[in-house]
């Protein structure tokens, strides 16, 4: 019996992009996404973040944020938010980001009258910047109980 001695993967951070890159590409085909890659960003929250988990954790880390982007890369509000309280501190002392102490449905809310306001108000407009049907920002504005 071969015995394989692999250290944790907080000892050898300088494998974290190539596998973040691998999982992408799994997950990619899995949910029919077209995720390029991650934001500088979370690359320095994955580069600074301890991995307790080890290996199995970034798979499940990069798992949600290609479910849960919309866009070609992963970004901070992708994150669990356990991840950004352990290094919030160095990132608001790096590049302030005003969404770090919001919910998800409350950066919707946030997302959809920002896109609003940048389309005059114009609901066709807005849903096509956003990627949505008009009968889907119709659902997402009474959902958040939005009158516009």
């Amino acid at each position: 019996m071969a015995e394989i001695n692999l250290p944790p993967l907080r000892k050898r951070k300088e494998d974290i992009p190539l596998l973040c890159l691998h999982f992408i590409d799994r997950y990619n085909q899995r949910f029919g996404k077209a995720v390029r890659g991650l934001s500088n960003r979370v690359k320095k929250v994955l580069m600074e973040y301890d991995w307790p988990g080890n290996v199995r954790e970034l798979e499940k880390v990069v798992e949600r944020g290609v479910m849960l982007t919309a866009e070609n890369f992963i970004d901070l509000q992708h994150l669990p938010e356990r991840m950004l309280k352990l290094v919030q501190q160095e990132l608001v002392e790096d590049r302030p980001y005003p969404y770090l102490n919001l919910t998800l449905a409350e950066m919707e809310k946030k997302h959809l009258l920002e896109v609003l306001r940048a389309a005059d108000f114009n609901k066709q407009k807005a849903a096509r910047r956003l990627g949505l049907t008009r009968p889907a920002l119709y659902r997402k504005l009474q959902k958040y109980k939005l009158t516009v």
